[in-house]
């Protein structure tokens, strides 16, 4: 993905704190369920879950699609193929496993500031986008290994889709549409060993040099 810039909203006291210091705070997806300790324009209950499904209307069992036949398989024996299915619904939830999340956004707007509802009344524009990765990236794998990382832009769509309909993305890069004036972009950091915490404050000094306060936001 090429961005050539990205922008980090947050409160006065964090922006300063990245610009002087490189200070910054990464998150973890699961802790980014907790509606109650992010609020709603930060956290969402059903962060890196998705589900597929299929729901034909009536069908025999011998044409069940290919999604919805390993469900039957699995819960009947010696089912006859002329068993009737009617009405019925064959989902799969999917749950992304929990991983390093740092949130920024492709948008430099007041609009997408009040859309994070966090009384955030600061932004950061970041210049180096793959340097700024690079360097959380390198920092984290200090601390404990990691599989690797990526860059995403986050999909505005609804959780659960036809599985004819899939797009293949992996949970924790869904957002429902109601977040979509955010524009989000995601670091993601992917560690071998299960996460303990649920986020970590880390001290980059390097990243000053990627950063800078962004000035004369748009409406």
């Amino acid at each position: 993905m090429q961005l050539t810039q990205v922008f980090k909203y947050s409160k006065w006291t964090h922006a300063e704190d990245l610009i002087r210091w490189g200070r910054i705070r990464v998150g973890t997806l699961y802790d980014y369920q907790d509606i109650e300790r992010h609020g709603l324009g930060v956290g969402e209950a059903e962060e890196g879950k998705k589900s597929r499904y299929d729901n034909p209307p009536v069908t025999r069992a011998s044409d069940l699609s290919t999604f919805a036949a390993p469900f039957v398989q699995s819960a009947f024996q010696n089912l006859s193929p002329d068993a009737i299915f009617a009405q019925c619904v064959f989902e799969r939830i999917e749950e992304s496993p929990n991983c390093w999340l740092y949130c920024l956004s492709e948008r430099l707007s007041f609009r997408t500031m009040d859309s994070m509802r966090a009384a955030y009344d600061s932004c950061v524009r970041i210049a180096n986008v793959l340097g700024f990765f690079q360097a959380i990236c390198q920092t984290l794998n200090r601390m404990g290994p990691l599989h690797g990382g990526q860059i995403i832009r986050v999909k505005y769509r609804n959780r659960s889709q036809h599985y004819l309909e899939d797009d293949g993305l992996p949970p924790w890069a869904l957002k429902n549409p109601c977040y979509s004036a955010q524009e989000e972009i995601r670091f993601a950091y992917f560690p071998a060993n299960e996460l303990a915490l649920k986020h970590i404050d880390l001290t980059i000094p390097w990243l000053k040099a990627f950063c800078e306060p962004a000035k004369d936001i748009p409406g």
